[in-house]
């Protein structure tokens, strides 16, 4: 699958979660490259990683070398048993204003 090549070529990743299942995160948090996740949630053993988002933010996506944003209505972190889609964005001036709009206006 195309987002774990990318997942392990990458040199940053940052996941933006609302909803997961964790057996399907821990296939991702494998990777060693993960930097920073924000989510509205507690997740056992990723504290010293994680960032508080506000529970109204309802967003799932993974950024990847500040270049390349995986966003849609296909969660990455849950086992999706419907069809939906899911966009991979390869535009760093897109991924940059996605994180600058949703990640850093929170505080």
């Amino acid at each position: 699958e195309k987002l774990i090549l990318d997942l392990e070529t990458a040199k940053e990743v940052i996941l933006v979660i609302k909803k997961y299942e964790m057996e399907v995160l821990n296939e991702l948090l494998i990777h060693e490259n993960i930097t920073k996740i924000y989510s509205s949630k507690n997740i056992s053993g990723i504290e010293s990683i994680k960032h508080i988002m506000d529970e109204s933010i309802d967003i799932n996506a993974i950024i990847i070398d500040k270049t390349l944003l995986w966003y849609g209505g296909l969660n990455p972190f849950i086992s999706n048993k419907y069809d939906d889609s899911i966009m991979r964005i390869n535009d760093k001036s897109i991924a940059e204003m996605f994180f600058k709009e949703v990640i850093a206006n929170e505080k």
